[in-house]
């Protein structure tokens, strides 16, 4: 009887050795699946910066205007499941180059699509239905996609004015979108100076500001027709600059952006960022010309802050001229 109790006691507490080691491994397991995944995930994260960064490039390299519209709506296949880059002439809508849609051709009245309004009015990206009042009865037959399926409408801004419009729509990812048509805008705006039109002024007298209380309370820059053609170019590549730089921080620090906003303390949340933009900006442009705005304060307010100087926060030390 002794022996049999010894050889159960021997046999359990082999058991639990048995059931220690497995834990073990497992533990062990467990903890080189979850780095091998964290590593997956920086390695997958850093594949996709490096392919947008090359997609950026290839738009900073066309050649053309059109090459630059195909090459647009190229880029985008990863972003978006359908894509179209729309110019408007006569009052008409049409796409330049387009990826799945359902027709070869897309044209229609600019004024039946009221996002396409939206979008020229505001120089914003604009998100609406898929619907034939929103972005048209041709295109919304054109894109099809599934029912309650949003649209996504980013505009190519240059001299302040509406140059084209990206239609994306199925499966967006705004903000990579946004950074390439940052990019787009920056190269069709520096295609039109390289052409006869370079010497020709914006229809706009005075330069752009947002009108907020810190933006009014600066100095009164000279109208546009004062400054002198490498005034006004070095103003436009201050503008460009700042939308690219202030979009990729955005896309780069996403989450820090919305806690920022939740808490009305973005300059917090990226102070090491963000100052770094501002002495770049004062070495590039306010330390250059003394007409300078300080577009990069201004696109701060409009893309991090939604047009709200107040969610910067309290420690936001203000514009820089």
């Amino acid at each position: 009887m002794t022996g049999e109790l010894a050889a159960r006691a021997w046999h359990t507490k082999f058991e639990q050795q048995i059931r220690d080691l497995v834990d073990g491994v497992q533990t062990e397991l467990d903890a080189a699946i979850a780095a091998r995944a964290a590593e997956s995930s920086a390695q997958a994260k850093r594949e996709l910066s490096e392919d947008l960064n090359q997609r950026v490039r290839r738009l900073r390299q066309a050649a053309q205007r059109d090459a630059l519209f195909t090459s647009l709506v190229d880029s985008s296949a990863p972003y978006c499941q359908r894509a179209a880059v729309f110019t408007f002439q006569e009052k008409e809508a049409r796409a330049e180059a387009q990826r799945n849609l359902g027709a070869e051709t897309v044209a229609f009245p600019a004024q039946q699509g009221a996002a396409f309004l939206s979008a020229i009015e505001t120089r914003d990206p604009v998100v609406a239905a898929s619907s034939p009042s929103e972005i048209s009865p041709t295109l919304a037959s054109a894109a099809g996609g599934e029912p309650g399926e949003r649209a996504y409408l980013f505009p190519l801004v240059m001299r302040q004015q509406v140059g084209a419009i990206l239609f994306a729509s199925g499966a967006v990812q705004a903000a990579a979108l946004e950074l390439l048509c940052e990019a787009a805008s920056m190269r069709l705006e520096s295609l039109q100076l390289d052409t006869a039109k370079a010497t020709e002024l914006p229809k706009r007298a005075d330069l752009v500001q947002l009108g907020s209380p810190a933006a009014s309370a600066a100095p009164t820059p000279k109208a546009w027709t004062e400054l002198a053609p490498d005034e006004q170019r070095l103003h436009l590549r201050a503008q460009r600059v700042s939308r690219v730089r202030v979009a990729e921080l955005r896309m780069a620090h996403r989450e820090q952006v919305q806690q920022g906003s939740a808490r009305a303390d973005i300059y917090r949340q990226l102070k090491t960022e963000i100052d770094a933009l501002r002495q770049q900006y004062r070495r590039e442009f306010v330390d250059a010309s003394p007409t300078m705005v300080d577009y990069l304060y201004l696109e701060l307010v409009r893309s991090l802050a939604n047009h709200d100087e107040r969610l910067l926060g309290p420690d936001f030390p203000g514009p820089l001229v």
